[in-house]
């Protein structure tokens, strides 16, 4: 982090010695740099995007990977805080991405978030229990959902709700 100190009033010599004004307590200015990293894994370009842009103007910064075998490099490499997880991939599902996470030592704390286009039944459901801290729908994912997950995911949640946040309701 960055921080500089800017005096709120600039006093020229000639003032400071005709009247001293009062000083002021300097403004902080924090510099823009993200606070957390959070790798985002899609085969999907357009999907990235959408969630490059439901995460601006937060203190995330935004690391992406098209698919699970560069996925699982970058989390490793880069030591995310969160993980957005795509389980619809070609070349590896998510499923086994998940799983590769979180049987490796150096991924296996880094919160899961699921964000998928796909009706879930049940057995996918219970590969999923205990291991993502939310389950996000695309079609319906908004900022508020996609901040409320990475918030639960920040704060060490373990649990998937019964269906993908911002789903409709059906019942």
């Amino acid at each position: 982090m960055f921080c500089a100190l800017v005096p709120l009033v600039y006093a020229g010599p000639a003032e400071v010695a005709a009247e001293p004004k009062r000083r002021q307590p300097p403004v902080v200015v924090a510099s823009q740099e993200p606070t957390y990293k959070i790798l985002v894994i899609d085969d999907d370009e357009t999907a990235r995007y959408v969630l490059r842009r439901l995460l601006a103007d937060t203190p995330y910064g935004i690391i992406e990977a098209s698919g699970g075998l560069e996925g699982l490099r970058r989390a490793r490499e880069e030591q995310p805080q969160v993980v957005f997880l795509d389980l619809t991939m070609p070349e590896m599902s998510g499923f086994e991405a998940l799983e590769r996470l979180k049987s490796d030592p150096a991924t296996h704390d880094i919160p899961v978030i699921i964000i998928t286009s796909k009706t879930l039944g049940y057995e996918e459901r219970q590969l999923l229990d205990g291991k993502v801290v939310a389950l996000l729908s695309k079609e319906t994912a908004s900022h508020e959902a996609v901040i409320a997950g990475v918030r639960r995911a920040l704060a060490g949640a373990r649990s998937v709700p019964e269906q993908p946040e911002g789903a409709p309701q059906h019942g």
